[in-house]
C-alpha cells in the first residue's frame, strides 16, 4: 500500500538508491529483531517492514526493465548473471537441509529470506534477458509461467485448502501413509483449480482494468 506512494513521490533517479537502502535496512532489521526477540518465530516471517528486501529486489528489476540504459548494461553481463543464478541454485540443497536442522530459524531470518530474494531475482533476470537462450528454456515452460501467474493466490490459499482436506479425514496434518499422500494431492489439485478460476474471473479482469486507468 505504501510502495505506490513512494514511487510516485520520489524522483525516478533516486528510486534505485531508495530501494537498495530499504532492502538493506529491512534485512538488517529482521536479523536484529530475531536476535533480540529469539522466542518470537512469527514476526520476522510476516511483519511487513521486516520482509521488504524481496519487494525491493522486484522493484529494482522493474525499474531496470523500464530503462533502456540499465537493460543494456545488464545485457552485457548476461553470462555473469547466468553463472550467478547457477551458483545460487547450487546452494538450494544445503539451504533446504539447514531448514530441517536446529539452526533453521537462524538461517532463515539472518540471511535466508535475502538469499531467496536474490535467487528468484536472478532467475527472473535470466528469463527476461535470454528469451531465446537454451539455459533458461525450461524456466519459460508454459506450465511454469502459468503457475507464476497464479502464484500469489497459491501462496495465500494452499494452507487453508490443506487444512480443510486434512480436517475432513478426521486427523491432523501429517504425511505418514499413502492416504496422507492422497489427501495432500487432492488438496493440491483443489488449490490449483480454485486459483485458476480466481485468476480468470477476478485477478485478470482487475489487472486489465488497472491498465486502463
Amino acid at each position: 500500500l505504501v510502495a505506490p506512494a513512494v514511487i510516485l513521490m520520489l524522483p525516478r533517479r533516486l528510486l534505485p538508491k531508495a530501494l537498495i537502502l530499504i532492502a538493506v535496512a529491512s534485512a538488517l532489521a529482521r536479523g536484529i529483531y530475531f536476535y533480540t526477540h529469539h522466542d518470537n518465530l512469527y514476526a520476522p516471517d510476516v511483519v511487513t517492514p521486516l520482509r521488504l528486501d524481496g519487494l525491493c529486489v522486484g522493484g529494482l528489476i522493474a525499474l531496470a526493465w523500464r530503462s533502456q540504459k540499465a537493460w543494456s548494461i545488464l545485457s552485457q553481463y548476461r553470462r555473469g548473471l547466468l553463472v550467478l543464478m547457477i551458483c545460487l541454485m547450487a546452494i538450494i540443497p544445503f539451504y533446504t537441509w539447514t531448514l530441517r536442522s536446529p539452526i533453521a530459524h537462524d538461517v532463515l531470518y539472518y540471511f535466508g529470506h535475502t538469499y531467496l530474494a536474490l535467487l528468484y531475482g536472478t532467475v527472473l533476470l535470466n528469463i527476461l534477458l535470454g528469451p531465446g537462450s537454451r539455459g533458461v528454456t525450461i524456466l519459460r515452460m508454459k506450465q511454469l509461467t502459468y503457475t507464476g501467474a497464479i502464484s500469489y493466490s497459491l501462496y495465500l490459499f494452499h494452507i487453508p485448502f490443506k487444512g480443510v482436506f486434512f480436517s475432513l479425514t478426521g486427523h491432523g496434518e501429517q504425511f505418514y501413509s499413502l492416504t496422507d499422500g492422497a489427501v495432500l494431492l487432492a488438496a493440491l489439485f483443489a488449490t490449483f483449480a480454485f486459483c485458476a478460476i480466481l485468476y480468470r474471473y477476478v485477478e485478470l479482469p482487475a489487472q486489465n482494468l488497472g491498465r486502463t486507468i
